[in-house]
């Protein structure tokens, strides 16, 4: 696969979801959550927005920008869950 900046978004997503226990572990094969992990994942995703902003293509920023409000949303759904449910 080659390196370009939108695999790299999608890399970061696809842990993230793992974290958030959308998917599974391909170490475990279960689901597992880990919040750190996955708020560590969207940080750095907010991070790359701000450092890129106005450096990137159309597309990119709209495939980042999409990435870290789907991944902001799904952490603070989880966060709720555990919670309310005490994880």
């Amino acid at each position: 696969m080659k390196v370009t900046f939108l695999n790299y978004i999608k890399s970061i997503v696809m842990q993230a979801m793992i974290f958030l226990g959308v998917s599974p572990s391909p170490v475990t094969s279960k689901m597992e959550v880990n919040l750190n992990q996955a708020k560590l994942l969207l940080n750095t995703l907010i991070l790359l927005q701000e450092k890129t902003d106005g450096n990137l293509t159309p597309q990119e920023s709209e495939v980042l920008r999409n990435a870290v409000d789907e991944l902001q949303v799904k952490y603070d759904e989880v966060l709720r869950l555990e919670e309310e449910f005490g994880g």
